[in-house]
C-alpha cells in the first residue's frame, strides 16, 4: 500500500479509536474536530470530506463499525483539487516511471478533497496565506468557493492572511489561537 492512504489510515484509526473509547477519555463521541497545517492540512482536508467512505478506512486497524465523520475542521493552506501535477510534486516524485498517464490522472481524482465534497461535508474553517509558495492559496479558495455552493455559506470561512508564506509562524498566534476557539464554540455548540 502506498504512504498517502497508510497516513489516511492513520488518521482515521485515530478517529475510531477515540470515539470507541470516549466514555473511558472523557471525550463527546458526538463532537469531534481535525485541525492540520500543510500536509497534516491536506489529511484533515481528506478526511474531513469522507466522512465514513469505506475506500478510505483500514477497519482492521481496530473498532470496525465506529463513525469517522467529524463536526468540524481547521486546516491551514493545504491542497483541495488535487491535479496531476501535484501528484508528481507532493505525492509521488517518481510518478512517470511507477505509472501510465491515466493512472496519474485517477490518483489526482482519488486523492482530491474536491472529488468528495458533498452536502454531508462538516464545517470548514481555512486560513492560507497570500504569498504562500509552496501550496497556492487558491486551494483553500476553491474549496471554500465550492462549499459555499454545495454545502451552504454558514459551512465555510475563508480567511486569507495578507502577505503570510507557507509554515506555522504566520498562524500560531494568540489571536488565531482564539479565533480557532470562538470557531469550534460557535460550529460544535
Amino acid at each position: 500500500m502506498d504512504k498517502i492512504i497508510d497516513c489516511i489510515h492513520d488518521v482515521k484509526a485515530a478517529i475510531r479509536y477515540l470515539r470507541a473509547n470516549a466514555d473511558q477519555l472523557g471525550l463527546d463521541e458526538k463532537r469531534f474536530a481535525l485541525t492540520g497545517e500543510s500536509a497534516g492540512g491536506y489529511l484533515v482536508n481528506i478526511c474531513g470530506v469522507t466522512g465514513d467512505r469505506p475506500e478510505f478506512e483500514d477497519y482492521e486497524m481496530g473498532n470496525p463499525g465506529v463513525s469517522t465523520r467529524v463536526s468540524t475542521v481547521i486546516s491551514w493552506y493545504s491542497l483541495y483539487d488535487v491535479n496531476e501535477g501535484m501528484i508528481r510534486r507532493f505525492f509521488y516524485t517518481d510518478a512517470e516511471k511507477r505509472f501510465p498517464p491515466e493512472v496519474i490522472s485517477a490518483l489526482a481524482a482519488f486523492y482530491s478533497p474536491a472529488t468528495y465534497l458533498d452536502k454531508d461535508t462538516p464545517s470548514f474553517l481555512l486560513q492560507h496565506g497570500t504569498k504562500d509558495s509552496e501550496v497556492d492559496y487558491h486551494n483553500s479558495v476553491h474549496m471554500h468557493e465550492d462549499m459555499v455552493r454545495l454545502v451552504g455559506a454558514d459551512k465555510t470561512c475563508l480567511e486569507l492572511v495578507e502577505g503570510a508564506d507557507h509554515g506555522v509562524r504566520w498562524f500560531i498566534t494568540r489571536q488565531n489561537g482564539e479565533r480557532m476557539a470562538r470557531w469550534l464554540r460557535e460550529k460544535m455548540g
